[in-house]
């Protein structure tokens, strides 16, 4: 369980991780396109009642599905 912040964005996403996810994990958060391709990938190590900042103002403004611990959520880029 994680939680996200703002959606839509301009680029900088912020993901907490819930009660239920540990003390400390490390995830890989992968972000796909519209066709399911993968944009963008990265280990983060998470901690419970912390922030974790992610930059993707890399990426086009358009919609996004974010996966995390097999969780999936959509995302929107707005610019």
């Amino acid at each position: 369980q994680w939680l996200i912040k703002p959606n839509p964005t301009n680029g900088i996403i912020y993901v907490l991780p819930t009660a239920n996810s540990g003390i400390q994990n490390k995830k890989i958060l992968k972000i796909l396109d519209s066709n399911g391709l993968e944009v963008y990938s990265e280990e983060l190590t998470l901690y419970n009642g912390t922030w974790n900042s992610i930059n993707l103002q890399n990426l086009k403004s358009g919609l996004y599905i974010l996966i995390l611990d097999n969780e999936a959520r959509k995302i929107v880029i707005e610019k």
